[in-house]
């Protein structure tokens, strides 16, 4: 069993297929929008890789991402590597431990809890606005379907 793969990690508990809902928060400046659609993850590349890929709708534009998710030895942490439809990328990291996901990247971070068995997670991104000041702005739950 080699410790540098993800699939060696609590990360294996994602690897399926999810329904997903969720909203964006209103702002003074925006509308909520209403978020459905699936998120996927496999394991790929001799488990040393998950492939995740979402194709959602938020409110009338669909959003597709994939992301490389993978396993640092040194950081004790996954790192996930994103890529979406509108030509954004960038590079976070996460860790998941006793059935709570966290997730950090530049002006993001998300925090969310497995439950029903490791079949539904439920969370919260938030963005910073000014490095120090953290606004909740979208509410996410996933159920495994496959």
């Amino acid at each position: 069993m080699e410790k540098d793969r993800i699939e060696n990690t609590d990360f294996r508990k994602l690897v399926g297929k999810w329904k997903t809902e969720g909203r964006t928060l209103s702002t003074y400046q925006t509308p909520e929008m209403k978020i459905s659609g699936t998120d996927t993850y496999e394991i790929i590349l001799e488990g040393f890789f998950i492939l995740h890929t979402a194709d959602v709708l938020m409110g009338n534009e669909r959003s597709q991402t994939h992301e490389i998710i993978g396993w640092d030895e040194t950081l004790g942490k996954a790192v996930l590597n994103y890529y979406n439809n509108q030509g954004v990328s960038g590079k976070m990291t996460g860790t998941l431990e006793s059935g709570e996901l966290s997730i950090n990247g530049d002006g993001l971070k998300f925090k969310g809890l497995f439950s029903n068995q490791n079949k539904k997670i439920e969370g919260i991104w938030e963005k910073s606005t000014d490095q120090n000041t953290w606004v909740e702005f979208l509410k996410m739950k996933l159920t495994k379907v496959e």
